[in-house]
């Protein structure tokens, strides 16, 4: 074939292709400009959709209601599912005072548009106005779900359903039985707010028997909420509600004595804080009373210990502490004590001090719950240093069979 016929053939051959590019070009140049510049997208692209949407909601937005209209139906004429369109038509409606249009049209919008987050703003606003809770429930979940990022600006109008009786009701639905993504960080929310202790008990307590129940994190908040109120006996009797009934058998004025459990790290359980220096753990077969005891080891270093404690909720009275402790090299001229203090850091007793050899051995130490204040107690075993070279110490200490018992008069 000669050479100025191949030519001639590539040439023509090539001429679909460089029309592709341009429009794929003129495509790509509307798309950059439609963000901010519709009018020159419109320029380059004249069919646009976006270009087409931003310049109509400007106009609704800017009070033109006829230009909006006609940009709104041109593009609805294009892409007759375009469900933003109908959300320009349904403001447009609004601003001329047709609240029935604007709904229609709203509704519309959702069906066809159903990401479409200014459309669901405006209908849970709407339905919420209305006194139609489940609607703005429902149409608030969902905007939550496809907008996430707007659930901190969404919390105080969720706590706001929840002051009203009847919306509440729509509320605890959509919480105790969908489940939706934004509960956790919501009721987590609500258990920090000032002031909103009533609405805290009247939320959550109907979650624990609904379908999806609290659970162990919920609960805990609003059991560590209780706490920081002085609500001590309400706080343990939430916590025992939840525990199963092999946990049950452990409870007493002191919960697990014998460390046979693992740690709960929260509410009247035992609580172990990993730090620098120390070993915290429990030891299978090294129990006196049971299969286990708790163990600390200490490696040489400063530590500034205080990271074993139980919260308490013992009613007035006198008590004792006792409980079974080893010893294997522990160094510290201080030693190591259990304390047991109010939760306004009232000290009502220290243990005498734990430290150098010892098999295991029984120790005790009386104290007496005062009947004025003091709901709360924590039990804690902490390093009895006063300055920073006291905190040097190293070995092991063993503890099992700790119980508080009341002591009749």
């Amino acid at each position: 074939m000669p050479r100025r016929r191949r030519l001639r053939i590539w040439a023509l051959s090539a001429l679909p292709l460089l029309a592709l590019a341009t429009v794929i070009a003129r495509l790509g140049i509307a798309d950059l400009l439609a963000m901010h510049d519709p009018e020159a997208a419109l320029a380059w692209w004249p069919s646009h959709g976006e270009a087409r949407l931003r310049i109509a909601t400007r106009e609704a937005e800017d009070g033109d209601r006829g230009r909006a209209e006609d940009v709104a139906r041109a593009l609805l004429a294009q892409s007759p599912l375009a469900g933003t369109a109908q959300r320009v038509l349904a403001r447009v409606a609004e601003q001329g005072g047709d609240e029935a249009g604007a709904q229609r049209h709203y509704v519309i919008a959702a069906r066809r548009a159903p990401r479409d987050r200014p459309t669901r703003a405006w209908l849970a606003n709407h339905a919420a106005a209305r006194g139609d809770f489940a609607t703005a429930l429902t149409q608030t979940d969902q905007l939550l779900r496809i907008a996430p990022g707007q659930l901190p600006d969404a919390l105080p109008l969720l706590a706001s359903f929840a002051a009203v009786p009847e919306a509440r009701t729509a509320l605890l639905r959509v919480l105790g039985e969908q489940d939706p993504p934004w509960r956790a960080a919501f009721l987590h929310w609500l258990a920090r707010q000032p002031d909103a202790l009533p609405l805290i008990g009247a939320l959550f307590s109907p979650l624990r028997a609904a379908p999806v129940p609290l659970d162990a994190a919920e609960r805990g908040a609003w059991i560590d909420r209780l706490q920081r109120e002085g609500r001590i006996a309400e706080a343990q009797f939430l916590w025992i509600e939840a525990q199963p009934p092999e946990r049950r058998r452990l409870l007493g004025n002191l919960f697990d004595g014998g460390f046979e459990l693992p740690p709960d790290n929260a509410g009247f359980g035992w609580v172990f804080q990993a730090v620098p220096g120390a070993t915290i753990h429990q030891e299978p077969g090294s129990g006196v009373g049971g299969t286990q005891a708790l163990v600390i080891d200490f490696h040489d270093r400063r530590v500034p210990f205080a990271h074993v404690q139980q919260r308490l909720a013992l009613p007035p009275g006198p008590y004792a502490l006792h409980g079974r402790v080893r010893l294997d090299g522990l160094r510290n001229e201080r030693g190591l004590r259990w304390r047991l203090r109010c939760d306004d850091g009232r000290i009502l007793a220290d243990s005498a001090p734990f430290h150098g050899s010892s098999a295991w051995r029984d120790f005790a130490v009386a104290f007496e719950r005062p009947v004025e204040a003091c709901s709360g107690q924590v039990l804690l075993l902490r390093l009895d240093a006063r300055i920073a070279p006291e905190q040097m110490i190293g070995g092991r200490v063993w503890f099992d069979d700790l119980r508080i018992a009341a002591v009749k008069d």
